[in-house]
């Protein structure tokens, strides 16, 4: 499904945010890219939504390069950023509905469909609340509802429960499942800098480390210089 083959994401000559990086991600698969703050792992987000461009190497999506990518014919993708974008000044209902009056929905099923997202996620209250007055927490759970509104491929979720207060993290993780839940043929990518929150998601844990994939290394066992009683006739 998303195939990086030596990808290289140079901000600087002297920095790869990306370092020949090869990874696949198949099909409906849940992952995790886990990592600290220098890892990449927004820069491996962005790149897969074609917002960031590759400086060499190949990444493809449904064997396609990802600036050939049609995503709005070829690939659904919901991006869920740790910067929202909304029309602040609009009420959360308003932005809900203009995601799905772009798309060319019939007023009857928009309502329909906001309605049921804001109430998945348990935010009716906040339909005539303007996003400008939300606290962040509240903001990324109108996004999961935004995304949720309609079947993806690719589901991509920037670290979002960073740096948040245990209440509003479980909050997060929370809506994050139910938004797995509710597309579960979807391909998901979350970055996030706690392996603890991505193993709470069951996700498959995948370590990026300076652009590259972290490989664990495995303990060379002990040497076997012990004989038994059997062999020294003790």
């Amino acid at each position: 499904m998303i195939n990086f083959q030596n990808v290289f994401v140079s901000y600087t000559k002297e920095f790869d945010a990306l370092h020949d990086l090869s990874l696949k991600i198949e099909k409906g698969e849940k992952v995790a890219i886990v990592g600290d703050s220098d890892s990449g792992k927004t820069t491996l987000l962005r790149a897969i939504a074609n917002l960031q461009p590759i400086t060499k190497g190949e990444l493809t999506i449904k064997d396609t390069l990802v600036s050939k990518v049609n995503f709005k014919q070829d690939v659904s993708l919901g991006y869920i950023p740790k910067v929202p974008v909304f029309k602040n000044k609009k009420t959360v209902g308003d932005n809900l509905m203009y995601v799905l009056k772009i798309r060319g929905y019939e007023q009857a099923s928009m309502t329909f469909k906001v309605l049921s997202a804001l109430k998945n996620f348990g935010i009716e209250s906040l339909k005539n609340v303007p996003v400008e007055s939300l606290t962040f927490t509240q903001k990324m759970l109108v996004q999961l509802a935004r995304v949720s509104m309609r079947s993806v491929d690719i589901i991509l979720i920037d670290n979002i429960t960073k740096g948040l207060v245990k209440d509003d993290q479980n909050t997060l993780i929370k809506a994050i499942k139910l938004l797995i839940e509710l597309n579960p043929d979807a391909t998901v990518v979350f970055a996030t800098d706690s392996e603890k929150i991505a193993k709470e998601l069951n996700l498959k844990v995948i370590k990026l480390k300076r652009g590259e994939i972290e490989v664990e290394k495995k303990s060379k066992a002990a040497p076997q210089n012990i004989k038994n009683d059997e062999q020294t006739g003790k």
